[in-house]
């Protein structure tokens, strides 16, 4: 029987930033049921660092994302975000992102109104809007590279993904608390265990 400090269910992007971010003295063991990592969910997706957001405690979490992407570790060799710059329109209240725009502003981030946005893309001619923004510095993050370094930076760790690996069960105490996995290839014990396998995981998570 194995065992580790931590158990990260699911090599996709959560799943990756997870392993990555826990302290290096921690033994991890990541497990992926795939025939590598980030094949699925995390293949498919485009991703906007939208810092204007309506909640105060995203907005915060979504600028300093933005700020970790503009000077990542040394795992990554190359840019993991591009900029690409954004719009957000307002289809009924136009001061609905009021408090968002004047928080932006306030720490230096470059917030337009847009009086005609049209004149941006003409795939917002006509469109019913009731007040846009324009956001030139905005970035998308660039999946493949951010994988690509959290990827590195595991292997540095010696938490290189166990792929082709089912997680079949939790493994639960007498007392009911998790403490482990069952996989299709042993056992796996450790005191915390992490679900971040997407929609597959939800099985797991209903025997907790």
């Amino acid at each position: 029987m194995d065992t580790a400090d931590v158990i990260v269910v699911g090599a996709g992007l959560a799943g990756l930033s997870t392993a990555w971010h826990l302290p290096p003295e921690y033994r991890v063991v990541v497990l992926e049921q795939g025939s590598a990592p980030a094949e699925e969910a995390s293949a498919q997706h485009s991703s906007l660092i939208r810092r204007m957001d309506l909640d105060p405690s995203d907005r915060a979490l979504a600028r300093r994302t933005f700020s970790w992407l503009q000077d990542p570790p040394a795992d990554w060799t190359r840019p993991p975000s591009q900029r690409t710059g954004a719009v957000l329109g307002l289809g009924r209240d136009p001061l609905h992102l009021h408090d968002a725009v004047a928080h932006l502003r306030a720490g230096g981030v470059t917030v337009q109104e847009v009086s005609d946005p049209a004149k941006l893309s003409p795939a917002l001619c006509e469109s019913p809007l009731v007040r846009a923004w324009h956001l030139p510095d905005e970035h998308t993050a660039d999946l493949p590279a951010l994988i690509e370094g959290f990827l590195r930076g595991l292997k540095r760790l010696g938490r290189t993904p166990q792929c082709n690996v089912r997680v079949q069960t939790l493994i639960r105490s007498e007392s009911g608390q998790v403490i482990g996995v069952r996989t299709d290839q042993g056992q796996i014990h450790a005191p915390m265990v992490v679900l971040a396998g997407g929609a597959w995981s939800q099985q797991l998570a209903q025997d907790a």
